[in-house]
């Protein structure tokens, strides 16, 4: 069965801009998954649980040091293959979650979440710094984005849809 590319229900992308805002800042914690701290792979699962899509982050053979080279665990790369659609670059859409890699090495080493496909602006968070926004075309950027997975694409994202009221309620005080 095919999946079209929709984007996520206005319900959802509402909330997901919030827990996004909300993360915008937070200060890089090896490790971290909330508020007081996260990598790159946090800020994933953070968004992730907030929204209330079954996603636990591997402990076993986490990245020591995403900074000088670590990778990213191919037990999270595994769980967006399962769960998330592969898509091309150009069918990007908000939410949707951006791989790195090393272009010389080729070894995939950060994640971001896509804000503003027309843009090309992103949301992560880098070694010693706070969660922050940059865009693909910036220089640095150029020829580092190895994958792109979409979130609107969630296999059991029809299932959430029923129960946007329960999603992180914290979000709608």
């Amino acid at each position: 069965m095919s999946e079209t590319p929709l984007p996520l229900p206005f319900s959802h992308h509402r909330i997901a801009e919030q827990i996004l805002a909300r993360l915008l800042g937070v200060p890089y914690k090896h490790q971290g998954r909330g508020l007081d701290g996260v990598d790159c792979l946090g800020q994933d699962y953070y968004f992730l649980k907030t929204l209330g899509l079954p996603y636990e982050l591997p402990t076993e053979n986490y990245p020591q040091d995403f900074g000088n080279g670590g990778g990213i665990t191919f037990g999270y790369l595994n769980f967006l293959m399962r769960h998330f659609t592969l898509i091309p670059e150009r069918c990007a859409q908000f939410g949707d979650f951006l791989i790195f890699r090393r272009p010389h090495t080729g070894s995939v080493t950060h994640t971001g979440i896509m804000l503003d496909p027309a843009k090309g602006t992103f949301q992560h968070v880098l070694r010693d710094r706070m969660v922050m926004t940059n865009s693909l075309q910036e220089r640095f950027w150029h020829g580092k984005l190895y994958e792109l997975y979409g979130i609107a694409r969630y296999r059991r994202f029809d299932l959430l849809h029923h129960k946007a009221d329960l999603i992180a309620p914290e979000l709608k005080r």
